[in-house]
């Protein structure tokens, strides 16, 4: 039995928040050294779509933003997430395709 099941009925909710790629500090810096190591200057851009085999790897053409996982969790928190539950939520951009 799922852990969500398990906690029917008690107002607890049981989710999980996948991202992908993040554009935090220390991807940042990693990025950074990646171009610098490889020819390609002081460019964090450059050196993640070197990174990620010469695109951003998503329809979005961007990396996620920290602020925007920790609104997602707050959403999740908030009153307004309470019917969501037993759910694995993406948040890449479209990184991790889908099937139909």
């Amino acid at each position: 039995m799922s852990l969500s099941k398990e906690l029917a009925g008690t107002g607890i909710t049981v989710n999980t928040i996948s991202p992908g790629p993040t554009l935090t500090d220390g991807f940042r810096q990693f990025a950074l050294t990646f171009a610098e190591h490889h020819g390609l200057g002081k460019d964090a851009v450059a050196g993640t779509r070197a990174l990620l085999d010469g695109s951003l790897a998503n329809p979005s053409d961007r990396l996620t933003e920290p602020q925007e996982i920790a609104a997602l969790l707050a959403l999740l928190a908030s009153p307004l997430g309470a019917s969501v539950n037993g759910a694995n939520l993406r948040i890449d951009g479209g990184f991790t395709p889908t099937v139909n």
